[in-house]
This record gives structure tokens, C-alpha cells and sequence, in this order.
């Protein structure tokens, strides 16, 4: 969940991009990657799809700087189509649910890109104000009732 929620976070910024500047730009470039960067991690080493745990065992990591050498790839055709369909599958939940947030909670927006004229930084503890008692509503999207 706490993966899910980040590639909210991250997706979060592109799409306020977009809906604070109505048009899509290439000030989403570094969101778009990140997400991607993520979102690979997600289902290609840590395992969370319905694949379960699968690795590319032409990648070699530099810890250091955490990039991926190589650019070979060892899963089949097939397999590699699923895998880019789940990762697109978890690209566009995340997009939906930080458009979903964003869009809810505009007067919060407001009110925070009031603060950051004023202020020009922000702490934790200045959002919370600025939130109040809504933070979970606004961090969590809401989860979906099972049937």
C-alpha cells in the first residue's frame, strides 16, 4: 500500500500540472519518470502484481547511484506485454486517484498556494493546520467497497 500511495504522490504532480495550468507541459517530464522508475520496481522486483515476484535477470543495479545497466531484455514477448499492461494498469490507478484528490480538495489548494505567497515554505505542521482534521481524506483515497 505504502508503494501505491507514493506513485499517487508522484503521479499527483503532473496531474496538478494539468489541472492548475489547464494545459499538459513538459514541467511533468521528472514526475512521468519517476512514476515509471517506480513503478517498474513495483512489479518487476518487488512482486506486487498477480505475476508475483519476477526479476529481469539481464539488469545489474549500481546501488550508489541506483540506475539499471543494460539494456537487454530476458522475459519473453508475451510476458514482457503483460507486465507493461500491469504497469500501465498501475500508472493510470494512480493517476485517476491523484486526479480524484486533487480535484476534491481544490479549495485546500487554495488555501496552502495562499500560505506559500505569504510564507514562501511550509512545514508539516503548517499543512496540518491548514487541513485540520480532513489529513486522511486527503492523503488516502478512498478504498473501494467489496461486494
Amino acid at each position: 500500500e505504502r508503494a501505491k500511495a507514493c506513485l499517487v504522490m508522484v503521479m499527483g504532480g503532473m496531474v496538478a500540472d494539468e489541472l492548475f495550468s489547464g494545459v499538459k507541459s513538459s514541467g511533468a517530464e521528472n514526475d512521468i519518470e519517476a512514476a515509471n522508475n517506480l513503478v517498474r520496481k513495483m512489479v518487476r522486483r518487488w512482486g506486487m502484481s498477480s505475476l508475483g515476484p519476477i526479476s529481469d535477470p539481464s539488469e545489474e543495479t549500481n546501488l550508489q547511484r541506483g540506475r539499471i545497466f543494460g539494456n537487454e531484455n530476458k522475459f519473453s514477448p508475451s510476458l514482457l506485454a503483460e507486465i507493461e499492461k500491469i504497469e500501465m494498469g498501475f500508472l493510470n490507478a494512480a493517476e485517476e486517484a491523484a486526479r480524484y484528490l486533487l480535484d476534491k480538495h481544490k479549495d485546500l489548494h487554495a488555501r496552502i498556494s495562499a500560505e506559500l505567497l505569504k510564507q514562501e515554505t511550509l512545514d508539516a505542521d503548517d499543512i496540518k493546520k491548514i487541513v485540520g482534521d480532513n489529513m486522511k481524506s486527503v492523503v488516502l483515497p478512498p478504498k473501494e467497497e467489496s461486494s
